[in-house]
């Protein structure tokens, strides 16, 4: 029988990490090697067709584990750094809030408007960051630069509050 002929045993059951092409060329490369190192000499090529997709097949199997660990690794480094975030803007906002005190109501207003945005922005990055969190495998890479353009305006907002809380604490103490 032909290498070309030969049923594909199967691999990893997420699918393989490289096209059907490249994995069978790197199965004859590997088959031939293994008849090369005997000199081609007392052997079968079917068996060595056979061992070269058995080893292949592990190779592919590992690097798939290991393509997983690092995305897994990704993932949650990409959250806990986004939970951070959260709870700094949420610091910072709560530190402009004390600045506002006693300001008058104009300002109160204006804090108020700015507060309600980021409080829909802070909910739209808790609900995308549940979605990240849920997302199997490397599928929440696809999410990635949609959250961080979230969380930039999110923190654009923080931003605007600060530095109006801060501006308005100067005028009460100058008014």
């Amino acid at each position: 029988m032909e290498k070309s002929q030969l049923p594909m045993q199967a691999y990893p059951a997420t699918g393989p990490v490289i096209s059907d092409d490249v994995r069978r060329q790197m199965i004859a490369t590997a088959a031939y090697l293994r008849a090369e190192r005997r000199g081609f000499r007392d052997g079968d090529p079917l068996a060595d067709w056979l061992q070269a997709e058995e080893e292949i097949n592990r190779m592919l199997e590992r690097s798939l584990r290991s393509q997983r660990m690092a995305s897994a690794k990704a993932k949650q480094g990409f959250v806990s750094r986004l939970e951070g975030e959260l709870r700094e803007l949420d610091d910072c906002l709560a530190r402009a809030a004390r600045k506002i005190r006693g300001s008058p109501q104009g300002i109160v207003d204006k804090y108020a408007d700015l507060y309600d945005l980021y409080s829909e922005n802070r909910a739209a990055a808790v609900l995308r960051l549940k979605t990240l969190q849920d997302l199997p495998g490397s599928a929440w890479e696809s999410l990635r630069v949609d959250t961080e353009t979230l969380w930039h305006e999110l923190d654009h907002t923080a931003d605007e509050i600060a530095a109006f809380a801060a501006l308005s604490c100067c005028n009460k103490k100058a008014g």
